[in-house]
């Protein structure tokens, strides 16, 4: 069953997928009529998961689940993964690469591998204090103060 994102738990499990472009809007009009389809019949076992979904940047889909009733097994999790597979396909878009980090220049984001992201923090050509948007994120209260975190207070070092 699908429910507004902030009518969903803080406490909500969440997967953030990076998109490898900012979406135009009929773009995300498409997607997100097919991703509400989705969550509104996404099941585990059966049961039927409260879930949400929404976009930021206009380059991240953040996939909630409220696990205080049903949890999300590791069915329903592929269940996700395949349904954003044919997506990819019929959009041309990823949702699953993970060699890219989108990181703040003032308003605009912008897209580099990690390892060239580490490479220039470590170095000094890029200022530590460079915000990064973190996609290891595991709950929704997390998106509050963790979703754009510091450079320096990455995975990356």
């Amino acid at each position: 069953m699908v429910v507004a994102f902030d009518n969903i738990s803080d406490d909500a499990r969440i997967w953030v997928y990076q998109l490898d472009k900012e979406l135009a809007q009929f773009e995300l009009d498409f997607l997100s009529g097919r991703v509400s389809d989705f969550v509104d019949s996404w099941a585990a076992h059966g049961s039927g998961l409260v879930a949400s979904y929404t976009f930021e940047e206009n380059r991240f889909l953040i996939i909630a689940a409220d696990e205080s009733g049903a949890k999300a097994s590791g069915c329903s999790i592929d269940s996700l993964t395949h349904f954003l597979k044919d997506i990819q396909r019929q959009m041309d878009i990823d949702f699953f690469d993970r060699s890219q980090i989108i990181y703040k220049i003032g308003n605009l984001n912008k897209s580099i591998s990690f390892i060239d992201f580490r490479a220039l923090l470590n170095s000094g050509e890029m200022p530590s204090e460079t915000l990064i948007y973190n996609t290891v994120l595991q709950q929704k209260n997390q998106l509050k103060d963790q979703f754009l975190i510091a450079g320096k207070d990455s995975w990356l070092m």
